[in-house]
C-alpha cells in the first residue's frame, strides 16, 4: 500500500516545466482570455503594473491579465521529451525572468500548439538577455494547483509566475 504523505512529499517539488503546463491548461481551458477579472476585481490590462506589486499582492492579479515592462533574464528553453508525453512543453516553449526596479518574475511562453510534437516547427525565443519588453501575461499566484495531465494530487506553488500571451519591444 503506498503512504499517500510519501506522494505528496515526491509531488511537492516545483519543476519549470510542471507550473509552464498548468498555465497552458489555465489559459487554454479559461473560456475567453479577454476577461480579465476574478471575484477580487478588475484590473485594467492596458495600465503597466510593477512587478514589485504584483508579488506583494499577488492573491489580488491571481488570474487576471496584465503588463508588466522589465528587462529580459535568465532565458530557457523548455525541450519535449521524446517520445512526447501529455504534460510536456511543446516544441518553442521557453521561460525567462522579467525583472524591473521593484522585482522580478519567472514567464512562462507557450510554443507552437498546433504542431506540439513537430521539432522543426520550433521557432526561437522572441526575446534575448538584457531585451527591454512588455509582457501580457496571466498572473498566477501561489496556492495548490491540481495538474490532471501529470498526477490527480494537488501541489503546492510557493511562488507567482506569468504565463506570456503577448510579448512586444518598446520603441527607444
Amino acid at each position: 500500500m503506498t503512504d499517500g504523505g510519501f506522494l505528496r512529499r515526491c509531488l511537492t517539488h516545483m519543476s519549470k516545466v510542471r507550473w509552464f503546463v498548468i498555465g497552458v491548461a489555465a489559459l487554454v481551458l479559461t473560456p475567453n482570455v479577454s476577461l480579465a477579472g476574478t471575484l477580487t476585481g478588475m484590473v485594467d490590462s492596458s495600465e503597466l503594473v510593477s512587478i514589485g506589486k504584483v508579488l506583494a499582492q499577488p492573491s489580488l492579479y491571481h488570474m487576471q491579465i496584465i503588463r508588466m515592462q522589465g528587462v529580459v533574464r535568465n532565458v530557457e528553453i523548455l525541450m519535449p521529451h521524446d517520445p512526447y508525453r501529455p504534460g510536456d512543453p511543446c516544441y518553442g516553449s521557453y521561460t525567462f525572468m522579467l525583472e524591473d526596479e521593484t522585482g522580478s518574475i519567472d514567464v512562462g511562453v507557450i510554443g507552437d500548439r498546433v504542431y506540439c510534437r513537430t521539432p522543426g516547427r520550433a521557432v526561437a525565443p522572441e526575446v534575448a538577455e538584457g531585451d527591454r519588453v512588455i509582457v501580457h501575461g496571466r498572473i498566477h499566484a501561489p496556492g495548490e494547483y491540481v495538474d490532471k495531465m501529470t498526477s490527480p494530487l494537488p501541489v503546492r506553488h510557493t511562488k507567482t509566475l506569468a504565463l506570456a500571451i503577448q510579448i512586444s519591444h518598446p520603441e527607444h
